[in-house]
Parts: structure tokens; C-alpha cells; sequence
């Protein structure tokens, strides 16, 4: 609970970029969670709006679908446990 609590803080303080490797960190502990990745898409948003981007293509679909940012990000997703890919 305590992970929880410094998440919600540093959402606060809007410190996006923390919180976001945080939620990832905490949906490899517990993937398919809908709350964290309600938590994380929502941090995502914030960081885009505060550099100034543009987020009106943007909308929470937890669909199970995934798109890929990079080849870390990519590393990063195939490394958790019980993902299967198609």
C-alpha cells in the first residue's frame, strides 16, 4: 500500500516522468490490473499536456493492446511474466 501512497504523491507534485516508471514498475507486479492502468495512462496524459502536446487523440482503452515507444520499451513489456504475444 505503501507504493501506492508515494505514487499518488508524486502525482500531486507532478512529477510524471517518476510516477510513470513507477506504474510500470508496479503493472509488471500486476499485469492486466485495470486501476494501474487507468493510473498510468492518466500520468501519461499529464506529461503530454505539460509539454505542451497534443493529447486529443488520446483515450483510456484497456483493451489489452500495448503500442510500443521504443526498442527499450519494447525489452521492457517482453520481460514480464505471463505476457503472451501474438
Amino acid at each position: 500500500m505503501l507504493e501506492l501512497e508515494v505514487l499518488l504523491r508524486l502525482c500531486q507534485l507532478q512529477k510524471w516522468e517518476l510516477a510513470i516508471r513507477d506504474y510500470e514498475i508496479l503493472l509488471q507486479e500486476s499485469p492486466g490490473d485495470e486501476g494501474v492502468c487507468k493510473a498510468l495512462f492518466d500520468a501519461l496524459l499529464q506529461l503530454k499536456k505539460q509539454r505542451g502536446q497534443d493529447t486529443s487523440d488520446m483515450k483510456f482503452e484497456n483493451d489489452g493492446v500495448i503500442k510500443i515507444q521504443s526498442n527499450e520499451h519494447f525489452r521492457n513489456l517482453t520481460s514480464w511474466p505471463g505476457n503472451s504475444f501474438i
